[in-house]
């Protein structure tokens, strides 16, 4: 058992900082004028094998003794989230010269281990020994092309608690937690003294003899520069920092200069956790009013969608016509006044009829995209709908049990079998169009929207779309094409003050097609100035990365969550959104329902937690 005092160490390296050479008389004259590290420091400490009792604290000191072959971003976030735990990290670089060097001589030793390994038929071995070889060499040819450099880190840490029981306690759990990440930790076993004041702020270690070799990209995963608590005024809560363990409130709508769109990116291979992410979302942002839609193509948010009260609708060639691609609303403006936007919907229209009849192997001519205009334009005049707001309803009475009601109800809205017969009353230039189409017509193949809307949707908090029966190739990616632009015009325009979220899973999908491409990188253009948030998410984020459209979709997307990434996509994700070392291994190790979020300017490792109770419809 030893006692001591911790304020000569520190007084010592305040005076080591302030210089060296001082003359004795000087030296004695500063020692009587109180210090920084005098007033700070406690009167002494007693040092024990495994402990220290600072006052009447006790504090034990570690130091990691070694750490998995992979270092990702937030490694270490087990030891923040336990709390009164203080991390010291003791970087220092190498001399490239001799880390060549030594990684040169470790590469002629392994070479001589394989030639040995052949000889004796050892197979097992060489294949280890030829993947070290090859790590040896990738790593000296970065270091020599100055792609990296190499650190020697040692990292020391000290638990504190009121009571030796209580210390006991949180050793214990930080053991089990960091051993699950596969750190090997010690403690530092009669070097207490030496491991507390390598943890203290005095840039002192004095446990340097202990440390790992890091890498660039492994260093700079240790500081906690590339995290931030993101808790958004009004936001819902979605799970915790990795990093810091605070709980992370997130508000799409949260506006400038926080998020200069509602617009969120969610990327992550299959089972990542993206429809539990979605899901978690959607469902906590109803109870704030955030009326949510779900284009489902793989019919996983039925549940919580019935959960919620909402509507849910299948899209079945056999069954009803749920959604009519010529409904038009009005635009209603903040002031009341309204519009209707003909000329884009005119222009939906067109990229639709492409859609379809690419989807027959033949494409559109310049003459019958003009036709597809003019046909679609008269099917409105001939109802009388124009531009103006009130041209969309007509009068309407009725007599009926003793019952007499007057008013204007909802014109009929054109529907595909009305279009195809007008636009063959234009003859020969429309033959081969109207050929085309003819599947697509009530009764085809296709002719699931053909007909007058069956679908109200009322107020419902969430509405969700099943495209699941669909087939694959051509049938469900022009189903996310029609209900998208059937969502745009009954569920955004319709109610322009209420805050909205539309949810595109499997987004790729609108990338097969350049029209359906154009009309989603239109539609993200065009969702903000309505208060609505649309999301994609998928699986497959080279569909995105390698079409213009694409990454125009992409630039606008203010938030991202960035979930386990596969080895193939990895690389385009880093160079498009530009990630650190760091962040691109913690994309490669993370686990299900964890990512990175980047909301704006912030970006924290993040871990999506939900309740037992929203378990039963939040999981797939």
């Amino acid at each position: 058992m030893k006692f001591g005092s911790l304020r000569g160490s520190m007084r010592a390296a305040s005076s080591a900082a302030a210089g060296e050479g001082q003359e004795p008389a000087q030296r004695r004259l500063a020692g009587g004028v109180p210090s920084l590290a005098d007033l700070i420091a406690p009167d002494g400490v007693r040092v024990d094998p495994s402990h220290v009792q600072v006052g009447s604290r006790w504090v034990t000191t570690y130091v990691v003794s070694a750490l998995p072959a992979l270092v990702a971003f937030g490694f270490l976030s087990a030891l923040h989230e336990i709390g009164d735990v203080e991390v010291a990290m003791h970087v220092h670089p190498a001399d490239d010269r001799e880390v060549i060097n030594e990684l040169s001589a470790h590469l002629v030793k392994t070479e001589s281990d394989m030639l040995l390994s052949l000889r004796r038929g050892d197979t097992r071995n060489h294949a280890a020994q030829q993947e070290t070889r090859q790590t040896l060499e990738e790593l000296r040819r970065a270091v020599q092309c100055n792609e990296t450099r190499l650190f020697y880190v040692t990292i020391c840490f000290a638990i504190a608690a009121d009571t030796l029981e209580e210390l006991g306690r949180r050793r214990l759990l930080v053991e089990q937690r960091l051993a699950g990440r596969m750190v090997r930790i010690v403690r530092a076993f009669l070097r207490q003294a030496d491991g507390l004041k390598s943890v203290l702020p005095m840039g002192t270690n004095l446990l340097a003899d202990i440390y790992q070799n890091f890498d660039l990209g492994s260093a700079a995963s240790l500081f906690p520069w590339g995290g931030a608590d993101i808790v958004h005024e009004g936001g819902v809560f979605l799970g915790f920092n990795l990093s810091t363990g605070a709980p992370i409130m997130f508000n799409a709508h949260v506006g400038p200069p926080v998020l200069a769109n509602p617009h969120l990116g969610v990327f992550g291979v299959a089972g990542s956790g993206k429809s539990f992410f979605l899901k978690t979302l959607a469902a906590r942002s109803a109870v704030l009013g955030v009326r949510t839609a779900f284009l489902d193509p793989d019919g996983e948010y039925g549940a919580l969608v019935r959960r919620a009260g909402g509507v849910y609708v299948r899209l079945s060639p056999e069954g009803p016509v749920a959604v009519n691609p010529f409904d038009l609303e009005a635009d209603d403006d903040e002031a009341g006044d309204g519009r209707v936007n003909l000329l884009e919907k005119l222009g939906d229209i067109k990229a639709l009829v492409a859609v379809m009849v690419e989807g027959m192997g033949e494409r559109l001519t310049g003459e019958e995209r003009a036709l597809v205009e003019i046909v679609a334009r008269e099917e409105y005049a001939a109802r009388g709908i124009s531009e103006a707001a009130g041209s969309l309803e007509e009068p309407y009475s009725e007599f009926a049990a003793a019952t007499y009601s007057v008013g204007t109800r909802r014109k009929e809205m054109p529907t595909l079998s009305s279009f195809h017969g007008r636009l063959r009353a234009r003859g020969a230039p429309a033959e081969r169009l109207c050929r085309l189409l003819e599947s697509y017509l009530r009764g085809g193949s296709l002719g699931l929207f053909d007909g007058p809307s069956s679908v109200e949707l009322g107020d419902a908090p969430l509405v969700g779309f099943d495209l699941s029966v669909l087939e694959e190739r051509f049938a469900r990616p022009l189903a996310m094409h029609v209900t998208l632009g059937w969502i745009w015009e009954k569920f955004v325009k319709s109610s322009p003050r209420t805050l909205k979220r539309v949810i595109v899973d499997e987004g790729w999908m609108f990338m097969k097609y350049a029209d359906t491409a154009a009309f989603l990188e239109n539609m993200a253009r065009r969702a903000r100035k309505r208060r609505c948030s649309l999301c994609v998410a998928s699986q497959s984020f080279r569909e995105f990365a390698e079409d213009p459209l694409g990454r125009a979709v992409l630039t606008n997307l203010d938030t991202l969550m960035l979930m386990q990434q596969s080895s193939k996509d990895i690389d385009e994700v880093a160079r498009a959104f530009q990630l650190s070392q760091g962040q691109r291994e913690f994309l490669l190790a993370v686990g299900v329902g964890e990512g990175l979020l980047r909301a704006g300017r912030q970006v924290a490792g993040a871990r999506v937690v939900a309740s037992e109770f929203e378990l039963q419809f939040v999981t797939t």
